[in-house]
């Protein structure tokens, strides 16, 4: 039988406690100085921390992935399927036709997003 305990504690100390932390600096922000410090500099901290974990859990893994190479070569093809799948969305067939005054605008909310259009489905060329 599956012991609770210890999902629950992943659970709070995972979830609940970095929200509540979260919850508490913006309240804090919103009312003083100080926790206005503190969000810029947590928000500072995002990008480095996320990137020290990956970099950690990739480290984690390098080993087994070399030790197991030979069977991971079988997934190149669907790798490259992918990727050719993915490639003509990320490129956007307009590349070459925006106007100056597009390029130079500073309203996006007008145009939305910049990756939006690569994210959509593409019209069927059936019709």
């Amino acid at each position: 039988m599956v012991e609770a305990g210890p999902f629950a504690r992943a659970f709070l100390l995972l979830i609940v406690v970095p929200l509540t932390a979260a919850a508490l600096v913006q309240a804090l922000a919103r009312r003083h100085r100080s926790g206005a410090v503190i969000k810029r500099t947590v928000l500072a901290l995002m990008g480095p921390a996320m990137m020290a974990t990956l970099f950690t859990v990739v480290a984690s893994q390098a080993s087994a992935v070399g030790d197991s190479a030979r069977q991971l070569l079988v997934l190149l093809p669907i790798c490259a399927g992918f990727l050719v799948r993915l490639i003509p969305r990320l490129v956007p067939r307009e590349l070459g036709s925006i106007e100056p005054e597009e390029a130079t605008s500073s309203s996006r909310r007008e145009r939305g997003p910049a990756v939006a259009s690569w994210w959509a489905p593409r019209p069927s060329a059936r019709g």
